[in-house]
């Protein structure tokens, strides 16, 4: 037995840094699950914008026949 008490101080420690690394643990999990809805948000972003240019070239294409030339 300790006179100060402090014999507990390693287990103490011990448990708070096995907490700190669980809580980093779960930190970078949700970080993964973020960047996966990121990089999901600009996959959907490039889809569109494919989308869009395809729909503005057809337009482009429909006023070209009722011009004399094409768009400059």
């Amino acid at each position: 037995m300790s006179i100060t008490g402090a014999d507990f101080l390693g287990k103490v420690a011990k448990d708070k840094i096995a907490a700190a690394k669980q809580k980093i643990t779960n930190a970078v999990t949700e970080l993964d699950n973020a960047f996966g809805k990121i990089d999901g948000a600009a996959e959907h972003a490039e889809r569109v914008a494919q989308q869009v240019s395809s729909e503005a070239d057809g337009l482009l294409a429909d006023l070209g026949q009722l011009t004399n030339g094409g768009p400059s």
